[in-house]
């Protein structure tokens, strides 16, 4: 994208594949996705605090899915095994859950 400064790209839920996440990275791009209730459930399930790293392993089903929906990325994805990020999760007044994925070593600026 040719973007010098540093970016930060924030997403809606539907956004939270494996593949997805990995082309953001890619590109230098750090990100911040609204999970929906079914999204990395397992990863989820695990988590001993509300922000955590999470690590997303690229299961067989994982790399299944890919291979049928973004075959050009399949060979990359199943090579790199796994993909660290940070998962923050809170609850809002309202009691529904917030869940985020995000780019696991975001830190953001002193100033904007």
């Amino acid at each position: 994208m040719g973007i010098k400064q540093p970016v930060l790209v924030i997403f809606n839920r539907g956004y939270s594949s494996i593949e997805f996440i990995d082309s953001l990275e890619k590109e230098g791009l750090h990100y911040l996705i609204y999970l929906s209730s079914n999204d990395h459930k397992a990863e989820r399930k695990q988590m001993q605090s509300e922000d955590e790293e999470v690590i997303l392993k690229h299961s067989s089903a994982r790399l299944q899915k890919i291979r049928q929906k973004h075959p050009g990325r399949y060979k990359n994805t199943k090579k790199k095994g796994k993909t660290a990020v940070r998962i923050l999760s809170s609850t809002l007044p309202s009691r529904n859950e917030l869940t985020l994925i995000t780019t696991f070593q975001l830190q953001l600026p002193q100033k904007i």
